[in-house]
């Protein structure tokens, strides 16, 4: 079995996300389904976050360009769900499924902060 996540993969959680967004129990516990279940919960809450700046990025575009940053969202969400999967196969175990929900969790905080960064680009 791969062992868990050291705390310094996960310090960039830190430095991305919301402060409360993890519980420290992610970075602290031994155990693997712990650390899925924070990761989850940190992702499910990013997710939030992402979905407000998208809101707010698309009141910000003029209404030809809506559906240009609607599209350009797609297909980004399957760019990262597609480079996340990657990681993780029936053969890597636990350590392959942290490393995966990890993945979705960077990339989700950084097209967060993509969306909601002072130059809103759009597509």
């Amino acid at each position: 079995m791969k062992p868990p996540l050291p705390l310094l993969l996960l310090l960039p959680l830190v430095a991305t996300a919301d402060p409360g967004a993890l519980s420290p129990d992610c970075a602290t516990t031994g155990a693997n389904s712990v650390v899925s279940a924070c990761l989850e919960k940190a992702l499910q809450a990013q997710q939030a976050r992402l979905e407000q700046a998208l809101h707010q990025a698309l009141k910000a575009l003029p209404p030809p360009r809506r559906a240009e940053l609607q599209r350009t969202q797609e297909l980004w969400r399957q760019y990262r769900d597609a480079k996340c999967r990657l990681l993780y196969t029936p053969e890597s175990g636990s350590g392959g499924l942290l490393d995966m929900q990890q993945c979705l969790l960077d990339e989700t905080c950084r097209r967060t902060g993509e969306l909601a960064g002072p130059a809103n680009p759009g597509p």
